[in-house]
């Protein structure tokens, strides 16, 4: 299956670079290639791996996120532990990756 990750380059509970040796570790089990890096905007950086032409892997890291999910800033967001309000959320993503590959 495809694999998406998402983590914070301040997160201070899960260390950033647990999240690069998964994909890596990942990419080596599945055969994935390394592909692309590229800015997706001014807060993250985007990772990919792949496989047979198609994105396998997606590893996706927020400048200045701390431990959370990040969530699309939205004006009527109630603040949750948590959930961190970002300019790009993690559930757009996650369903564009997994669902319209």
């Amino acid at each position: 299956p495809s694999l998406t990750i998402i983590t914070g380059d301040s997160d201070v509970i899960v260390n950033p670079r647990n999240s690069k040796q998964m994909a890596e570790q990942y990419a080596l089990l599945s055969g994935a290639t390394v592909s692309n890096s590229s800015t997706i905007n001014d807060e993250v950086v985007q990772q990919t791996w792949e496989q047979n032409g198609k994105t396998k892997i997606k590893l996706m890291t927020y400048s200045g996120l701390n431990h959370g999910i990040p969530v699309q800033q939205n004006s009527q967001l109630t603040p949750i532990p948590y959930f961190v309000p970002t300019q790009l959320g993690a559930a757009n993503e996650l369903m564009d990756h997994w669902f319209h590959k």
